[in-house]
């Protein structure tokens, strides 16, 4: 129902598909490496992550602009083809226009663990910012060559990031630059509201680091905020290797 309804050079070119009884559906080859083969090489440099990154917001800004969120966003789901990225896999995803089927026949949250977004883990499937949320895990995997929650099974260990903030990419890997910090973890957020407005707007941050707000978290790395101030809960200061404990 989603593939047929969107075009352009981000996502596969929808041919035919079958009924009901014989469901299948023939779309477009893309001749390109998934961004799941980076990862035998991460960390990577700060440029280049935050070069695909941007490519993938790109992708991200064309789908959300034609209605449709993907709520699966992971590296084995997007293609790099020349410049652009190409996403695959829309069967999570969400047309505002449509009948969100998933949410039908789900009992419960869906999606993957290690990318799903804090509201998909509560059953809201309706904020494009879901899909800025799992690019900001992507982000922190290429860029320190860590999941920022793991890899979690189950919802019970899906609920952690409601209220845990993950580790600085920086403790994890000194070469992070401050600005890939800050959009990494305004992305990582657990108040949608608080990430990004739009894909497009973060595209524009990766494309343009010397132009990127520093905000205290640009530089912190040395230690974690274990509660997250959003919920009202407050927050701890844990020593860090230098002896300095960080609110």
């Amino acid at each position: 129902m989603i593939l047929p309804r969107l075009a352009g050079p981000h996502t596969p070119r929808f041919i035919a598909a079958g009924d009901f009884e014989r469901p299948y559906i023939v779309m477009e080859f893309i001749a390109g490496a998934s961004v799941k083969s980076l990862l035998a090489r991460v960390p990577l440099a700060p440029t280049e992550a935050g070069a695909i990154g941007a490519r993938i917001a790109f992708a991200l800004h064309d789908i959300h602009r034609q209605h449709v969120i993907h709520l699966d966003l992971k590296p084995s789901n997007v293609l790099l083809r020349g410049e652009n990225a190409v996403l695959i896999d829309f069967g999570l995803a969400r047309h505002d226009q449509l009948p969100d089927l998933v949410q039908e026949e789900a009992e419960g949250p869906v999606g993957t663990g290690a990318y799903i977004s804090p509201e998909q883990v509560l059953g809201v499937r309706s904020d494009p910012r879901s899909d800025l949320f799992s690019l900001g895990v992507i982000l922190y995997f290429l860029a320190t060559g860590d999941r920022p929650f793991g890899e979690p099974q189950g919802v019970n260990n899906w609920r952690r990031r409601l209220w845990r903030d993950p580790v600085p990419p920086r403790a994890r890997n000194a070469a992070v630059p401050p600005w890939l910090q800050e959009i990494i973890l305004r992305c990582l957020e657990t108040d949608p509201e608080a990430r990004y407005a739009t894909a497009a707007q973060l595209a524009f941050d990766l494309q343009h680091p010397d132009q990127v707000p520093l905000t205290p978290r640009a530089l912190a790395g040395c230690a974690m905020t274990v509660f997250s101030p959003s919920f009202g809960v407050g927050s701890a200061s844990i020593a860090s290797p230098n002896g300095h404990a960080v609110p």
